[in-house]
């Protein structure tokens, strides 16, 4: 797969119409061509152990992200999805048996080079207070790429609970979704965009109408049974009366590194 012929100055004046999908957040609604998330496929949760809703504490309660159990105590998410004190976000898991809980973090780590104008280093860890182990023995976590792991496929998929209706404020599914979705040409396509080959990810939608939504942000992207990046940031390109949605999120193999130091600290 490869984006449109456009040249590099072209490319580089659409960051001027960078949407970040701050997905799950109170910003505005950017689900803009598609009324489904992520093409409206239903997904069984138990196909993807260890991913979690983040919540922000309110009357409400409503849905700000979703995240990935990596260890007992740690849940991996965008650096967006956990700007705020730690005593208000919720973490709701998902017990292979019994009942749902909801967790409160007690440590939140964002990452030190996090720019929340442009996106990058969109990536952040929440400690958990108590061990998963202990609420659900037969928690699973989510394998992470090794550092500088290459690619392996041209597919990943995606899951979220992100909006279903770019009209309806209120549409927030219940049941988890997924879409798949076909990998980039990175090289030409991050460096066109003045992004990192090593800690982005390139990618659109299969099918040309499909996009992620809010309340996606933070979630996992699949590859092969690997964790291989966050949901994080999305821009609307358009030329002449072409229009497209291009994803560049957060690439796992460049921050292994990184994530493993952190944890290890604690």
């Amino acid at each position: 797969m490869f984006l449109p012929n456009i040249n590099s100055h072209t490319m580089k004046s659409l960051l001027l119409l960078l949407l970040h999908v701050l997905l799950g957040t109170d910003e505005e609604d950017v689900c803009l061509v598609n009324p489904r998330i992520l093409g409206g496929e239903y997904a069984d949760i138990e196909d993807f152990p260890g991913i979690v809703r983040l919540r922000k504490y309110n009357s409400s309660m409503y849905l700000a992200c979703a995240g990935s159990l990596i260890s007992d105590h740690w849940v991996l998410t965008a650096a967006h999805c956990s700007v705020m004190k730690p005593e208000d976000l919720y973490i709701q898991v998902y017990p292979a048996k019994g009942d749902d809980a909801y967790i409160i973090s007690t440590d939140v780590i964002v990452h030190e080079d996090y720019n929340r104008t442009s996106g990058l280093n969109d990536i952040g860890l929440i400690r958990l207070p108590v061990s998963m182990s202990a609420i659900d023995p037969y928690f699973k976590t989510i394998p992470l790429p090794a550092q500088d792991q290459p690619l392996t496929s041209n597919e990943v998929t995606i899951v979220g609970w992100g909006k279903t209706s770019t009209t309806d404020g209120s549409a927030m599914p219940k049941h988890l979704m997924k879409r798949d979705y076909v990998p980039l040409d990175q090289s030409r396509c991050i460096s066109e965009l003045g992004l990192s080959e090593t800690r982005n990810l390139c990618f659109y939608p299969t099918i040309a109408t499909g996009t992620l939504c809010p309340g996606d942000s933070g979630g996992p992207i699949y590859m092969d049974g690997q964790m291989i990046g966050i949901v994080s940031q999305a821009m609307k390109v358009r030329q002449g009366s072409f229009e497209w949605i291009l994803h560049t999120d957060i690439r796992l193999s460049g921050y292994r590194n990184w994530i493993d130091a952190k944890i290890n600290t604690y």
